[in-house]
């Protein structure tokens, strides 16, 4: 965790946004007044680490849904910061970019979902995410706890003990961004998923269709 005694405290909320919805709007609005953020910054990545397996949308087309999402809400804000880097998007190297835009003196909140604390020890540089930032663990209704035994065996009981100290429950609408992709391959509307511009901006450009844009072919 960062040492400062500053009160400014930034979230970060990264992610594919494959596309962007309703439940991550409603989360960063709650995180943003629950823990007096300044703001909140959702960053769409470039390729996500992760997701190896799987084609995702033109990093282009999901930053332009999140901007369109998070247009007109006061305290949310959307960054290129990964799309601009391009290639793999590690959050290691997000986050000392976003250390060198706000100095040493400003709180790095980054928001974690509890089923991606059991892979974190294995994320690029683990350890020194802790340098630069603090968790803040989100759990999901109907999911399993927080698994921490691969953090303890990783990266010790003190990085442990913070996790599990930092976990925060909202109350969260259940949305993912798989079902919104198998509504619009079914022809169903997006009313209650996506904010209506957003929905506008996915029939326009006939994403998540046969033969819709994706990163590989969607980037340059």
């Amino acid at each position: 965790m960062t040492k400062t005694t500053s009160s400014r405290a930034i979230g970060i909320l990264g992610g594919t946004f494959d596309p962007i919805h309703l439940g991550h709007l409603r989360m960063a609005e709650s995180i943003l007044h629950a823990l007096h953020l300044e703001k909140m910054l959702f960053i769409p990545c470039h390729l996500p680490p992760h997701k190896p397996d799987r084609e995702v949308t033109g990093a282009h087309h999901r930053f332009a849904m999140v901007d369109l999402a998070t247009g007109g809400i006061p305290g949310l804000e959307v960054s290129d910061v990964e799309i601009k880097r391009g290639g793999i998007s590690y959050t290691v190297d997000t986050l000392r970019e976003l250390r060198r835009q706000y100095g040493s003196q400003v709180r790095l909140v980054f928001l974690l979902g509890a089923d991606s604390v059991a892979s974190l020890p294995f994320w690029n540089d683990a350890a020194t995410l802790f340098e630069l930032c603090e968790f803040v663990v989100l759990p999901r209704a109907l999911e399993k706890p927080p698994d921490f035994s691969q953090v303890e065996r990783k990266l010790g009981s003190e990085i442990t003990s913070r996790l599990r100290n930092a976990t925060l429950t909202l109350d969260t609408i259940e949305i993912s961004s798989t079902e919104i992709r198998d509504r619009v391959r079914a022809g169903l509307p997006l009313t209650d998923y996506v904010p209506k511009a957003v929905e506008q901006y996915v029939l326009r450009n006939g994403l998540y269709r046969p033969g819709s844009p994706l990163a590989g072919t969607a980037d340059g």
